[in-house]
């Protein structure tokens, strides 16, 4: 919301004033900027490669298929194939989504506890502002979930990835639920990581209290043993339909010490060792990420993502965009869109173009994908950023 709605204009307008003071030469973290042109980057790429994975796993024969078939194919279409095979971890975008959700969030408290100590936030005006920037989006894609759905059925009822559309299952997402108390609302499947992200929101007072009271060094120790035992859990086959905030909330929890560490408040070194720790743990994630581990490796992959997220934000690519820097820029500031539309959309192409059976041609993934983007761009601009705009009794919360 994973793509999901953290790095928004709400934020940043309740955090102008801090924001867009001069940056400091001992406070590196504060950018004169109300948005982070990085943060929107990573966001749009982050939900760029979730649609991939998805467009290339619906469209597609898939590259076993592809490679014992060669004569039916010509050379373009296997190069293109094998080319594409890192597609296959575009998953590992979700973690990305957490540590952008969790530095988002606690960005602005942490500049505050910088300023004072003891500073308290106002918490219902905390859940208020979260579920104004969350539900409309939210409403809106279940509802187009469940007008693609049907004709999806009609044209390809043996989908599997189609499940129910009842009340209740509606109600379930809606409550942010899924995988507790029910499957996913039809075809959309992606919104478990917002459902996960909406139980984070509502852990957050918890993280801020240890991280003012015992510092971030000893919150991400609790949440990394927390998150460490219900990842194991989560391995065991009982337990794999169980999604809940408990596994991922150590990786949620690194983007809150990005922005302590951002802030100054963190005495965290950042040094060659640990970052070369940092990455070896990364690469043991993407190397578990495709076997019955993956809720390990999602906490490993994290790792990898938040040492790139920090880096990028201490050099300060933030203040001088790239034009590709600008382009995704652009694309993440409909992310959420994305990321939360792409899946009943594409189902419904499929169903619409190729009655329900992927294709041989590798290159019809791209269309389905400029596809998902019309479709998230226009759900933006009719939905989306009126949910952006605080009214102005939360404005000043």
């Amino acid at each position: 919301m994973s793509a999901l709605p953290d790095s928004d204009q709400a934020v940043a307008a309740l955090d102008h004033a801090i924001h867009t003071r001069p940056i400091c030469r001992g406070r590196t973290s504060l950018v004169d900027a109300d948005r982070l042109p990085i943060i929107d980057a990573a966001r749009g790429v982050a939900a760029l490669l979730v649609c991939a994975l998805h467009a290339r796993e619906l469209f597609w024969v898939g590259l076993r298929a592809c490679l014992s078939q060669r004569s039916a194919d010509s050379a373009l279409q296997t190069a293109l194939g094998v080319l594409s095979a890192p597609l296959a971890y575009g998953g590992t975008a979700v973690p990305l989504f957490f540590v952008i959700s969790g530095y988002c969030i606690h960005r602005s408290f942490a500049a505050k506890l910088a300023d004072d100590p003891n500073h308290e936030p106002h918490w219902r005006d905390y859940f208020l502002r979260r579920a104004w920037r969350i539900y409309p989006i939210l409403i809106a894609v279940l509802l187009i979930t469940s007008l693609l759905d049907p004709f999806t059925v009609q044209r390809y009822p043996l989908d599997p990835k189609l499940g129910s559309l009842s009340l209740r299952t509606f109600l379930v997402n809606l409550c942010a639920l899924q995988g507790l108390a029910g499957p996913a609302f039809g075809s959309n499947g992606p919104l478990w990581s917002l459902s996960i992200e909406m139980q984070l929101y509502a852990a957050y007072p918890l993280v801020f209290f240890m991280t003012k009271r015992m510092g971030i060094k000893s919150t991400l120790l609790g949440t990394l043993a927390f998150s460490m035992f219900f990842a194991a859990v989560a391995c065991l086959p009982s337990f794999r339909s169980v999604l809940w905030f408990g596994p991922y909330w150590f990786s949620w929890t690194l983007g809150c010490a990005v922005a302590e560490i951002l802030g100054s408040r963190s005495t965290i070194s950042l040094g060659h060792w640990p970052v070369r720790a940092c990455l070896i743990i990364a690469a043991v994630g993407f190397g578990l990420w495709l076997t019955p581990y993956a809720p390990i490796a999602f906490s490993c992959v994290s790792c990898f993502w938040a040492l790139v997220i920090v880096k990028c934000l201490q050099v300060r690519i933030a203040n001088v965009p790239s034009w590709p820097i600008r382009l995704f820029a652009k694309l993440g500031i409909i992310s959420y869109s994305l990321y939360a539309v792409h899946k009943p959309v594409l189902l419904f192409g499929r169903s619409l173009l190729l009655h329900g059976s992927p294709s041989r041609n590798i290159l019809l993934v791209l269309p389905a994908m400029i596809g998902c983007i019309l479709v998230a761009a226009g759900l933006y601009y009719s939905v989306e950023r009126y949910s952006l705009r605080l009214p102005r009794w939360l404005r000043s919360a």
